[in-house]
C-alpha cells in the first residue's frame, strides 16, 4: 500500500541525509533531495492531500536548507527551491481550486520564510560568492512565491490574501531591519505590490471596498517603516533604497486608489474622498517631520489622480 511505500522512502531520504553529514559528502545529500522531491510523484493517488503533501515538503526543505548551510552546500538549497517550485506549480495545475486558498497560503509563507532564511544563513558562508547567492536566492525566493499568490484565484477568501501578505512582507521588513539585509525589503515590497494589483485586476469590485483600503493602508504603512529601516546608518547595503520605497509607496498609493470604485450599491464616494485627502495630508506632514522633501512632494502631486479618476467615474 501506499503509506508503507511512502515512509520507507521517506526513511531512505532522511538516512541519505545523515550520511552526507557523516561523510561530508554532497553527492549523497543532492541525491537524497531528489529521491525526497520525487517521492510525491511517483507515489500519488490521483488525490490533492493538501496538508500532507505541502507539510512534507516543507519538512523535507527545512533538511535540506539546514545540512546545506551546516556544510556550506549551496546547491543543496537551491534545488530544493527549485524542485519545491516545480512540485507546486505541478500540484496547482491540477489540484487547486479556490476553495483550498487557505491552506496553501499558509504553506506559501512557509515557504516564503523558509527559503529566505536560506538566503540569509547563505551570506553568512564563503565570502567569495556567498553574496552573490544569496542575492540571487533572497530575489528568486520573492518571485516564485509572491508570483503565486499573483495567479492563484482567492475566490472570497479576500481576507486571508490580505493576511497572507502582510505576514509576508512585514516578517521580511523586520527581519531586514536585524539581519541588515535592505534587499530582502524592495524585494518583499516589491512583490506585494504585483501581488495586490493582480488580486484587484481579477477580484476588485465595490462590494470588498471596506476590506480594501484597511489592507491598503496597512501595505502602504509597511512600504514606509521599510524605508525608515533602510534608511538607518547601520545598514550595510549596496544601495540605498530608502528614497526609492518612499517614491515607490505613494506611487503604489496612488495608483491603487486611482482604479478603487467605489460605487456600487453602498456608495462609499464620501468615505473614499475622506480617506483619499487623510492619507495625503497624513503622509505629507509624517515626510516632513522625517525631512524627507521629495516624498511629500510626490504624495501630495500624486494625489489628483485618484481625484480625477474619481470625477471621471
Amino acid at each position: 500500500s501506499i503509506e508503507p511505500a511512502f515512509g520507507c522512502m521517506t526513511a531512505v531520504t532522511v538516512g541519505a541525509f545523515l550520511l552526507s553529514l557523516h561523510y561530508d559528502s554532497r553527492a549523497t545529500a543532492v541525491l537524497g533531495l531528489l529521491g525526497g522531491l520525487l517521492t510525491p510523484v511517483l507515489l500519488s493517488t490521483g488525490q490533492p492531500n493538501t496538508i500532507e503533501f505541502f507539510s512534507y515538503l516543507v519538512l523535507l526543505d527545512a533538511g535540506a536548507v539546514a545540512i546545506a548551510a551546516r556544510r556550506s552546500w549551496f546547491e543543496v538549497g537551491c534545488l530544493a527551491l527549485a524542485g519545491t517550485t516545480i512540485l507546486f506549480a505541478g500540484w496547482s495545475a491540477r489540484f487547486y481550486a479556490p476553495g483550498r486558498f487557505t491552506p496553501v497560503l499558509v504553506f506559501v509563507v512557509l515557504f516564503y520564510g523558509l527559503f529566505a532564511a536560506a538566503g540569509e544563513m547563505y551570506a553568512r558562508m564563503d565570502p567569495a560568492i556567498a553574496p552573490h547567492l544569496s542575492r540571487g536566492m533572497l530575489m528568486a525566493n520573492a518571485a516564485i512565491w509572491y508570483g503565486a499568490l499573483s495567479v492563484m484565484d482567492t475566490g472570497e477568501h479576500h481576507i486571508s490574501l490580505f493576511a497572507g501578505l502582510l505576514v509576508m512582507t512585514w516578517g521580511s521588513t523586520v527581519a531586514s531591519r536585524y539581519l541588515r539585509r535592505s534587499l530582502l525589503i524592495a524585494a518583499a515590497c516589491a512583490g506585494s505590490v504585483v501581488a495586490y494589483w493582480s488580486w484587484m485586476g481579477r477580484s476588485y469590485s465595490p462590494d470588498v471596498f471596506h476590506v480594501h483600503l484597511p489592507a491598503l493602508t496597512l501595505l502602504y504603512v509597511t512600504y514606509a517603516a521599510a524605508s525608515e529601516f533602510c534608511r538607518r546608518d547601520d545598514m550595510q547595503r549596496p544601495v540605498d533604497f530608502s528614497l526609492p520605497l518612499l517614491l515607490a509607496a505613494a506611487g503604489f498609493l496612488h495608483l491603487t486608489l486611482a482604479f478603487t470604485r467605489a460605487g456600487g450599491p453602498h456608495g462609499y464616494h464620501r468615505f473614499f474622498l475622506g480617506y483619499l485627502a487623510v492619507m495625503a495630508l497624513g503622509s505629507a506632514v509624517f515626510y516632513g517631520w522625517r525631512r524627507r522633501s521629495l516624498p511629500v512632494v510626490a504624495v501630495l502631486g500624486g494625489a489628483p489622480l485618484p481625484f480625477w479618476v474619481w470625477l471621471g467615474g
